[in-house]
């Protein structure tokens, strides 16, 4: 199933056997889905990584290609969940952060029949996906922040045990005041199938989409939109990647975000590292080798609940 407006690569979900597709976690939306996938092997319970795919607020898919390279977990003891959620074309944020909480909650909600370890949440974003996936980590632990518990399974936590942050957006004041990019061709990295949708707006940019306003004027709904802005002691482990040459995404994004854990934390509470000349969603950050170092990272989080 594809949600709204992609029109991009999916993945052949059928050579992994031991799977859920199109599981509801909340009602309101048609997006309000996930896919479980299982290891092949073992009996579970199993540590989870739960991932948000990007496609800048305005489109992507939980089976789209761009994230396949997470789907190495399985063959390493994870369990996959791959998140969908509503657009900014269709509500704008927090609303897509209320939808990954509320499929947190779920999970943890039916942990014992979904065979998972409901104290070990890895979430892994990228891009757009990686700046909900920040804003999840950061208010997770506090009930109601950033929240629509009605959404469901209010009983539960929210909070995830890691962060995996792929060339996310931090602050959207920020990444407004710095986006070199003119009007027209920041819109133009939607995929195809988005860039009605996000014309017929009328704003300009992917990150005005997004906040439903243009952040450099509406400063304060651009704070409210940054994660950045919420992060406290209890956010949770975090590796945060980035490419040097992202044009879309300025590097220095995710270096604020690390020191702002780092500063707020301790200083081995995130990790950064950076890609010289990589742009944005590199190849080599894609790559197996750098795969594996990130389920290493998420493997040190299981091995420590």
């Amino acid at each position: 199933m594809a949600y709204g407006n992609y029109t991009g690569k999916v993945i052949d979900i059928t050579r992994f056997p031991h799977r859920w597709e199109d599981l509801r976690y909340a009602d309101l939306s048609p997006a309000q889905t996930l896919d479980l996938y299982l290891p092949a092997e073992g009996d579970g319970p199993f540590p989870l990584i739960a991932l948000v795919h990007g496609g800048g607020w305005c489109s992507g898919s939980k089976r789209g290609t761009t994230m396949e390279c997470v789907f190495r977990c399985l063959s390493q003891g994870f369990a996959l969940a791959s998140i969908e959620y509503r657009f900014a074309t269709d509500a704008p944020l927090p609303a897509m952060v209320h939808d990954v909480k509320a499929a947190i909650r779920y999970l943890r909600a039916h942990a014992s029949e979904l065979r998972l370890a409901a104290n070990c949440i890895v979430l892994w974003g990228n891009s757009s996906g990686g700046h909900v996936a920040n804003m999840v980590a950061a208010t997770g632990s506090h009930p109601g922040l950033v929240d629509d518990l009605a959404l469901g399974n209010a009983e539960q936590s929210s909070a995830v045990q890691g962060l995996i942050s792929w060339y996310a957006p931090v602050d959207m004041l920020q990444l407004d005041l710095c986006d070199a990019l003119p009007p027209d061709e920041n819109i133009r990295w939607l995929e195809p199938g988005a860039f009605d949708d996000a014309t017929a707006t009328g704003l300009p940019t992917m990150q005005a989409i997004a906040i439903g306003c243009i952040p450099r004027f509406n400063p304060n709904a651009a704070l409210a939109a940054s994660p950045i802005e919420y992060v406290d002691t209890t956010f949770p482990p975090a590796l945060f990647q980035h490419g040097c040459a992202d044009p879309i995404i300025p590097f220095t994004q995710s270096v604020a975000m690390w020191k702002r854990v780092c500063d707020v934390c301790d200083p081995n509470r995130a990790k950064l590292e950076l890609f010289d000349n990589a742009t944005h969603g590199d190849p080599r950050i894609k790559a197996p080798d750098n795969i594996d170092r990130c389920l290493d990272f998420a493997r040190r989080i299981a091995a420590s609940d």
